[in-house]
């Protein structure tokens, strides 16, 4: 008979004796009682409800639907037809500009995990700048600040953050202060996070007196935007449009006035930029139409016939990938609250180092554990109005995502240099001899970089450099004055 301190306690536990965990209670007596109270507030913590209805879901084996649906390629604008049309591009630029000049824009940011599983260390805090070592963090709100100056509007940021990471994350910018913005312009958001379950649907415990946890996916940063306070704040400042991203892709146009001028243009719920998938095996998600609607499907749940599935000319007929940059109108958000509508929670499986029956640690080299997510795409699904602007991968799609190899920080450095490089050819700059113009293979030992406080793209670089300049290994532009 376990001994607890209070009725209170007891009837909790009750509670997760009947949801069919009883298990975390399995080594109580050999808990610490610190520990004892540590797994009783987290057990406090959880919505029990809500957890019972995603195992019962997982059960059913609701997942299983995905092989009767029908996908077939999304309908999207290619870059070369909106690209090619200078009088059109210019015309939806200024229409971006004239909602950011009214202050209409809010800018929410997925601010990310940590860099590896074990590891304290946060993503956002990474070095990214090729010669500077600024994080993804400070080059993400460097940004903001240009797109605020720039546009002589406040522009608020929102920071979705994880419990694992909210502190950590804040701590980041406080100790900068705040990068250079307004620290009442930043507001930091909170997912939830769910508990980890093994393939029996029962709690996996991480550590004496602690149920292993998940955030609950990027979806949740929409959800977060339907509550209460933090929709109503939006209103009263007037935003109408939020730009949402990831931290983790350094090369983000954040708040991209052509992009908010197509979608203004168009009237949309959701605008969303993608860029061409040449490569099957490549890990995003693709746009499509599941079953006559448009939607995001990823590429864990992309069938291998449809991942190398092609077109007549050789292509890949889903080839539209995911880079995670949408527009979201604040009327389609009024409507899903009037709605009370939400996102389907999807099943993804994951490696959880637990503790056996005799209570040691054990850490698998497979996946041994699943939990659910909210994805911020399935909100696609949700609008009656969309658009798919194709991105070129070079100028904006660089995402961090492994430690060494494809999409690691070695390759968002180089990218970054390629971009900065082409901008300063494109204004005349010269380049050192045996250069290349920071090209191929050398741009991985020619750090140029471009501070988005000195020009935030390779137009207003145009306007702000001088002549001649001779590009050497090493420069560095900053705010005007402040170039090296």
């Amino acid at each position: 008979m376990i001994k607890f301190n209070s009725e209170t306690d007891r009837i909790l536990a009750a509670k997760i004796q009947e949801e069919g965990q009883g298990h975390v209670f399995d080594h109580w007596d050999s808990l610490s009682p610190a520990d004892q109270k540590q797994l009783l507030n987290q057990l406090r913590s959880l919505d029990l409800p809500r957890i019972k209805e995603l195992i019962q879901t997982y059960r059913r084996g609701e997942q299983k639907k995905l092989q009767a649906r029908v996908l077939q390629p999304a309908q999207w604008i290619p870059a070369a037809s909106w690209l090619s049309d200078p009088d059109r591009l210019q015309e939806m630029k200024k229409t971006g500009e004239k909602a950011l000049r009214e202050g209409a824009v809010a800018v929410l940011m997925a601010a990310g995990g940590i860099c590896q599983p074990g590891s304290n260390h946060l993503r956002g805090n990474f070095p990214i700048g090729p010669v500077s070592g600024k994080s993804l963090f400070q080059l993400h709100a460097e940004k903001v600040w240009a797109v605020s100056r720039r546009y002589r509007a406040t522009i608020p940021f929102l920071v979705v953050t994880s419990p694992e990471t909210h502190e950590k994350t804040q701590q980041a910018f406080q100790e900068h202060e705040f990068f250079c913005l307004a620290r009442q312009d930043v507001k930091f958001l909170i997912q939830d996070s769910l508990p980890m379950l093994d393939r029996r649907g029962r709690f996996i415990l991480c550590e004496s007196g602690r149920v292993a946890m998940h955030p609950s996916g990027h979806g949740a940063a929409l959800l977060l935007l339907l509550k209460d306070e933090v929709f109503q704040n939006l209103e009263l400042r007037g935003i109408r449009h939020l730009f949402y991203f990831q931290s983790d892709n350094p090369m983000v146009r954040i708040a991209d006035p052509v992009m908010l001028g197509y979608h203004l243009a168009g009237d949309h719920e959701i605008t969303s930029k993608a860029v061409l998938k040449t490569d099957p095996d490549e890990k995003i998600g693709v746009f499509c139409l599941c079953n006559g609607s448009p939607a995001v499907v990823e590429y864990s749940e992309l069938s291998p016939a449809d991942r190398e599935l092609r077109r007549e000319d050789g292509t890949l007929a889903f080839s539209a990938g995911n880079v995670a940059i949408h527009v979201f109108s604040m009327d389609f958000l009024r409507r899903l609250r009037r709605e009370k509508r939400t996102l389907p929670c999807h099943l993804v499986e994951k490696v959880c180092p637990h503790l056996d029956r005799h209570g040691q640690k054990v850490v698998p080299k497979k996946a041994n554990s699943i939990h659910f997510e909210n994805f911020i795409f399935d909100a696609i699904a949700l609008a009656e109005k969309t658009a798919i602007l194709e991105t070129l991968r070079p100028e904006e799609f660089s995402p961090i995502k492994n430690a060494e190899g494809a999409n690691s920080p070695a390759t968002a450095k180089e990218d970054l240099c390629r971009l900065y490089a082409r901008w300063l050819k494109e204004a005349g700059a010269q380049f050192a001899p045996g250069l290349n113009g920071g090209e191929g293979e050398n741009a991985a030992c020619f750090p140029v970089e471009i501070s988005p406080r000195f020009a935030l793209d390779g137009e207003e670089l145009r306007e702000k450099v001088h002549l001649p300049l001779v590009v050497q290994p090493g420069l560095y532009l900053d705010q005007p004055g402040t170039g090296q």
